[in-house]
């Protein structure tokens, strides 16, 4: 007999990706998701009964538990961790079954234009002045100029940046990994990041990190919370945050008459069709053209 339970857990382990810190987020969620079906469904449905037992009825009383304390995109999502580990057990076993959680509303979830506000060019000036002589300035900088995100900025090694080619690769290592093949990537730096970048790089090894306080454990997390302290000093709007840095580069990029493509490539994000998944991608010179621009 399989229950509930069983299935979250044999979908951790059929599923860790070799991250302490992702597979950490990953089982705290599983644990987490268990403990609201719990309450909401009893112990007894989540632990004793067979899995097959749960039906789309379970679902509701579930979601409408969450949403007491949680927006309904956090429902989503909490929803979308069990949807995904029966998804991948009645695959794995070869189950023609239906996945009670599947078509599971919520209303009022998903990405909305209003979750959050762009940054505006005065909103950069004055973040200009409130980075400026700080221990925040060299990660503003990088953050603003090459859409960069947070996790990807901390995992930086000194052997993924070239001097002379003035490029950084964005690449899997031993400080952090990347969720898809899309973020792996070769970014052009302007003359002010490359010698930002160099200030860290003196006297290491290729293999070393270039920031060595963050290059850890959820040391994402951590730059990111030092980051938005300084940010908050001067954006007060809870509707704007760090992450806007990297929207107002693909904004800047399409407005100077980047293509779709190419800026999907510059930053990292999934490109959709057959055609985007054939050839070496972009060359550095197209991608520095469209850059030079938005510097």
């Amino acid at each position: 007999m399989v229950t509930l339970s069983d299935v979250l857990d044999a979908y951790y382990e059929g599923n860790t990706s070799g991250s302490t810190a992702k597979d950490h987020r990953q089982k705290t969620r599983l644990e987490r998701c268990k403990t609201d079906l719990v309450a909401s469904l009893g112990r007894v449905k989540v632990y004793d009964l067979p899995h097959t037992e749960i039906t789309s009825k379970d679902a509701n009383p579930y979601r409408d538990h969450l949403l007491k304390r949680l927006s309904p995109s956090s429902v989503l999502r909490n929803k979308n961790a069990i949807n995904a580990a029966l998804n991948w057990y009645l695959k794995e076993h070869g189950l023609e079954l239906s996945n009670p959680f599947n078509g599971m509303l919520v209303k009022g979830a998903g990405a909305s234009k209003d979750d959050r506000l762009p940054l505006s060019d005065e909103d950069i000036l004055l973040l200009n002045e409130t980075y400026r002589d700080t221990d925040a300035e060299v990660y503003y900088l990088l953050l603003r100029e090459t859409g960069l995100r947070v996790s990807e900025l901390a995992g930086i090694q000194v052997g993924d940046v070239s001097l002379q080619d003035r490029r950084l690769h964005v690449q899997p290592n031993d400080i952090r990994g990347l969720k898809t093949k899309e973020p792996q990537r070769v970014i052009p730096l302007s003359d002010a990041s490359l010698a930002a970048l160099q200030q860290y790089r003196q006297v290491k090894d290729g293999s070393e990190p270039v920031f060595p306080r963050y290059a850890r454990t959820n040391g994402n997390t951590s730059l990111s919370a030092m980051m938005m302290k300084h940010f908050r000093k001067t954006i007060t709007d809870p509707k704007k945050s760090l992450h806007g840095l990297r929207h107002l580069m693909k904004d800047a990029l399409r407005n100077t008459g980047c293509g779709d493509e190419l800026g999907k490539s510059i930053l990292g994000h999934t490109t959709a069709g057959v055609s985007a998944r054939y050839g070496s991608g972009y060359s550095v010179e197209a991608m520095r053209e469209a850059l030079e621009k938005v510097w």
